[in-house]
C-alpha cells in the first residue's frame, strides 16, 4: 500500500469515435473516424459534419478535469495513448510511457 489516494476520473476516458451519441460505433466506422482525426491532425475539416471528437474537444475534456488537481503538488494520471498524443503533444505514445507535465 503506497498510501496513495485513487480517484476514477470518468472524464480521462480514451479518444470518442463518436462524440455526439457516445454510441458504439461498429468498427469499421470506428476505424474511418480514427483515420479522418489522424489524417486531419485532429481538426474537423472544414464544411463538414463530423461526429467524432476533436483534439480541441478531448484536450478541454481533460483539462478540465486536470484543473480540479490545481491545488495538488502532484497527480500521477493514467490515460490513454491518443490522450497524450493529442493533449502533450507526443506523436506516437509508447505503452506504459511515463511523461511529466506542468499545468499553466
Amino acid at each position: 500500500d503506497l498510501g496513495i489516494e485513487l480517484r476514477v476520473e470518468t472524464d480521462l476516458h480514451e479518444w470518442l469515435a463518436d462524440g455526439i451519441t457516445y454510441e458504439f460505433l461498429p468498427e469499421e466506422e470506428a476505424e474511418n473516424n480514427y483515420r479522418c482525426l489522424t489524417e486531419h491532425h485532429g481538426r474537423h475539416p472544414a464544411g463538414e459534419a463530423c461526429t467524432w471528437e476533436s483534439a480541441a474537444q478531448m484536450k478541454k475534456r481533460v483539462m478540465a478535469v486536470l484543473d480540479q488537481y490545481r491545488h495538488y503538488h502532484s497527480v500521477i494520471v493514467v490515460c490513454h495513448g491518443t490522450l497524450m498524443q493529442y493533449v502533450l503533444g507526443i506523436d506516437h505514445p509508447r505503452n506504459g510511457q511515463i511523461e511529466e507535465f506542468i499545468a499553466d
